[in-house]
């Protein structure tokens, strides 16, 4: 007998990163609870159903008519790191207005069609930890956080441990560097 109430066990999440990001969000603002969660397939899928509202054609002409696919992955590509980097679309503009149109049309097409995806769950909870009472709260309530596979998180997702450990939780995270396998989407071995 450890001296602990059985409860305790219902007081833990375990899971992964996103879903977590998907219940903060829904808990501090209930809109979020109706967004559908869109995977890499379905975020292909909602590129290809509003091409041309997205700006992407002047994209895949500057590219010298590069393959449809392939410039669907290039913009999808552009997409999470501009959101796991947090990188301002002003900043983008500057140096290329083509490609922050584009960006500036998903992210209003996935806001007003309630689609959210992985890189942008993240996203929305780093950057409103900093600012959002009701995350915050949220965020606050946790004591202790591991997080494993460290070596996989991306630049939001780091952004979102530090937070939880401002907030005064206890951090422990495990990872192998010889392991990384999600540099292409925005890990960083450094966070390790």
């Amino acid at each position: 007998k450890t001296g602990y109430s059985p409860s305790l066990i219902g007081q833990m999440y375990v899971g992964t990163i996103h879903a977590f990001c998907q219940n903060v969000l829904g808990d501090a603002d209930a809109v979020y609870r109706q967004y559908d969660v869109l995977d890499d397939n379905r975020f292909t899928l909602f590129l290809m159903s509003r091409y041309p509202e997205l700006h992407i054609q002047p994209l895949r002409a500057r590219l010298k008519n590069n393959p449809y696919f392939e410039t669907l992955e290039e913009v999808q590509h552009a997409w999470n790191v501009y959101r796991d980097e947090g990188i301002a679309l002003g900043a983008i503009e500057h140096l290329d207005p083509e490609v922050a149109r584009s960006l500036l049309a998903i992210e209003e097409g996935l806001r007003r069609d309630q689609f959210i995806d992985f890189a942008s769950m993240a996203r929305l909870v780093a950057d409103k930890a900093k600012d959002d009472q009701r995350v915050k709260a949220g965020l606050g309530r946790i004591r202790h956080l591991l997080v494993d596979e460290y070596q996989d998180v991306s630049g939001s997702q780091e952004e979102l441990v530090g937070a939880i450990h401002l907030l005064g939780a206890a951090l422990f995270v495990v990872g192998d560097d010889d392991q990384s396998i999600y540099g292409f989407r925005g890990a960083h071995l450094s966070n390790i």
